[in-house]
């Protein structure tokens, strides 16, 4: 792999999200496919955002 490039394992912190918004009745991915809502994206960014930050 090249040095410059760097490879984030986002699920974990997407199921820890998913656990958490699941009491409000919210997800982090469609209910009806596997892509990413709003909610998944916004989580997703914040763990990269603060992983190159």
């Amino acid at each position: 792999m090249d040095p410059e490039y760097r490879a984030y394992i986002l699920p974990p912190y997407l199921i820890d999200e998913s656990r958490r918004l699941l009491d409000e009745g919210k997800f982090t991915y469609w209910r009806d496919d596997t892509h990413w809502n709003g909610y998944g994206i916004s989580k997703a960014a914040e763990v990269v955002y603060e992983a190159v930050d």
